[in-house]
């Protein structure tokens, strides 16, 4: 097992925690104004590491583009806006709670495809 791998994943993981917390202290927020400037800044932020650490930048497809759009907004900016919205209705460790055992069921349900013998029929899956 990596460690370096093992220690990075909890470190996002932390990071998600911290966001839920966060969350729970700005009520106020202007969301979508708030998480398009975070987001502008995280790419200029990427954009600069990625020269600073010699990486080619690649112009994705427009098919890349598609589904980038689609992660980007389901991944990123719905789970956010759900994630402050919830926050504001309920405990935000029932919040936390709830979005660090995600990955733990759907780990679970692959498992119990794979015991089971079942293929994944889904073309987007990465064990097609």
């Amino acid at each position: 097992m990596d460690r370096r791998g093992v220690l990075l994943a909890a470190l996002s993981m932390s990071l998600v925690g911290s966001s839920v917390a966060a969350a729970s202290i700005i009520g106020d927020y202007p969301i979508l104004t708030g998480q398009a400037l975070r987001y502008a800044a995280a790419s200029v932020l990427l954009f600069l590491w990625a020269l600073l650490t010699r990486r080619k930048i690649v112009r994705p497809s427009g098919r890349d583009f598609l589904w980038l759009g689609a992660v980007a907004l389901i991944g990123m900016v719905l789970f956010n806006v759900l994630l402050i919205l919830a926050t504001d209705r309920v405990d935000p460790s029932l919040v936390g709670a709830i979005a660090g055992s995600a990955p733990i069921v759907f780990a679970v349900v692959r498992s119990e495809e794979r015991r089971v013998g079942k293929e994944c029929r889904s073309r987007w899956s990465p064990y097609h």
